[in-house]
């Protein structure tokens, strides 16, 4: 954990943190208890700055869909907050040959309609995966050849094609739905915590405690997701007492919120990387000096000291220090910007070329100073900011060329990640299906499917970094910063940060 309720005043620091744990106090601050009681009769309350594309949890890979619904929907394995495996809808599970999987179900785990957990659910949801041209997590099975069940023993058979050093994290993105599910989830009915209450479409997601979770009720009966872009609004309200955490907490805000006495920040850095990336079949960006030139035209450390005021990390790579297989020989390019010139005048659009960066309305004043960057170094830069769906939309039909964004590895293995973003998309949808770009390197997918068969850890790390490598020379993205994630929250809230950047509102509840 770093950077937790960070104070400048050392008097300010005893007053508001525990003596043994730097907790903050439960004590309610200067508002009273009268206010203090109102906070507590209302839901409880987290804001996202991007509404979700989806309410069907295969039909997304999005970082918003993800700790979302996971309220809602569970899988076989988890992930818990510091990227441990931990058993969930599956209480244990063995393997005679990393090829030969049998998980055994929980009893009495119910869905919120109140129907009985079955293997056939589970045989369900992985072959929706797999098989729905809808779904956007296939690639997550990709190495799996059959899957069986026995509903007397309550298990459920998965054989994969290869040894797979990273199924059990593969698995742990794949949400278990009903056998009766529609062919598009709308009213999402799932096994976890909480139960779907209402959806308002760029707004607000209600969520209603579930008493008969199996784990037990959860301490907050009602909670609710508040879509709130503009982080200035997100933060009013988290003054004013109207909710209680706000994720992605922008830097510029962190002294703002600190200087409340009822408020306090909590921080970690995380397993996310801030990257552009940038398609070839777009132009200019078909021409890898152009792309060269982009890469060179950024000063990082910049980026890191303006926009984030040091509450980042310039990044040499897409895998942060927290993920399997970062390479720690492997350097970030240095501005020079006399050479990104140079390139664009010998490239085949020359200098003064037109480039159009878009983004989310979150990320919207970070792309702007990357725009003024590359606007220094020879580019005329236009940047744009979309709603998500709408550019999620553009990125799915390969229309988007560059765009700024954020990859949140949920799994601490880089495998996965490299299966899904970096290989060259195939049509079956079991490898790239999160590659934008198109883009695909013969020589980058032979280390790939080789690391992904490799259950040596050390042979494996070897191969990631090489992959790190190719990538870094091919500069289809192009690493930036590795963000600290930021959290506003009220005092009176009793929850950590997770590794993965979750939200899971069972983990959360107003301290008494």
């Amino acid at each position: 954990m770093m950077g937790r309720g960070i104070f400048t005043a050392f008097f300010l620091t005893l007053m508001f943190f525990g003596a043994c744990d730097g907790k903050p106090s439960s004590e309610p601050g200067s508002a009273g208890l009268e206010a203090a009681s109102a906070q507590k009769s209302r839901p409880l309350r987290a804001v996202i700055d991007e509404d979700l594309p989806t309410l069907d949890p295969h039909h997304h890979l999005t970082i918003v869909g993800g700790l979302v619904l996971r309220n809602i929907f569970e899988p076989l394995v988890d992930l818990g907050p510091e990227g441990e495996l931990v058993p969930r809808l599956a209480k244990t599970w063995e393997t005679a040959d990393s090829q030969r999987w049998q998980f055994f179900l929980r009893e009495d785990v119910f869905f919120h309609d109140g129907a009985t957990l079955t293997t056939a659910d589970v045989v369900f949801s992985l072959e929706r995966c797999r098989n729905d041209p809808r779904s956007e997590i296939g690639g997550f099975l990709a190495g799996v050849e059959s899957i069986s069940h026995d509903p007397q023993a309550g298990r459920i058979d998965i054989e994969t094609t290869r040894p797979d050093p990273y199924f059990l994290e593969s698995l742990a993105a794949v949400l278990v739905v009903s056998e009766n599910a529609p062919e598009v989830i709308l009213e999402p009915i799932g096994t976890g915590p909480y139960r779907f209450g209402s959806y308002e479409r760029g707004s607000m997601l209600t969520l209603q405690s579930f008493p008969e979770y199996w784990r037990g009720s959860p301490r907050e009966p009602l909670v609710e997701f508040l879509v709130i872009p503009e982080s200035e609004v997100a933060v009013q309200r988290l003054e004013r007492g109207e909710v209680d955490l706000v994720r992605g907490l922008p830097p510029r805000l962190v002294d703002r919120v600190e200087s409340k006495p009822e408020l306090w920040v909590d921080s970690r850095l995380s397993q996310s990387v801030l990257f552009l990336s940038l398609n070839p079949g777009v132009p200019p960006l078909d021409d890898p000096k152009v792309r060269q030139a982009i890469d060179l035209a950024l000063d990082r450390e910049a980026l890191m000291a303006g926009v984030h005021l040091n509450h980042a990390r310039p990044a040499s790579q897409l895998l942060g220090p927290g993920v399997f297989g970062y390479d720690p020989d492997l350097e970030a390019a240095h501005r020079d910007v006399e050479m990104a010139h140079h390139l664009l005048r010998q490239s085949t659009h020359g200098e003064g070329v037109e480039l159009l960066l878009e983004t989310t309305e979150a990320y919207l004043p970070q792309a702007m100073a990357v725009g003024k960057q590359l606007d220094g170094a020879g580019f005329e830069t236009k940047v744009v900011a979309r709603p998500w769906p709408d550019l999620y939309a553009g990125l799915e039909a390969g229309t988007v060329g560059a765009w700024y964004g954020l990859w949140n590895f949920d799994s601490s293995d880089a495998g996965i990640f490299f299966d899904q973003v970096i290989h060259t998309p195939t049509a079956d949808g079991n490898w790239g299906s999160a590659n934008f770009s198109g883009h695909g390197d013969a020589e980058v997918d032979l280390l790939i499917r080789a690391a992904s068969a490799e259950l040596d850890p050390e042979a494996r790390r070897r191969q990631f970094q090489q992959i790190s490598r190719r990538v870094a020379e091919i500069r289809i993205y192009v690493p930036l910063l590795w963000p600290l994630d930021l959290y506003g929250m009220r005092r009176d809230l009793d929850w950590e940060a997770r590794k993965d950047s979750g939200l899971l509102f069972f983990d959360m509840h107003r301290k008494e």
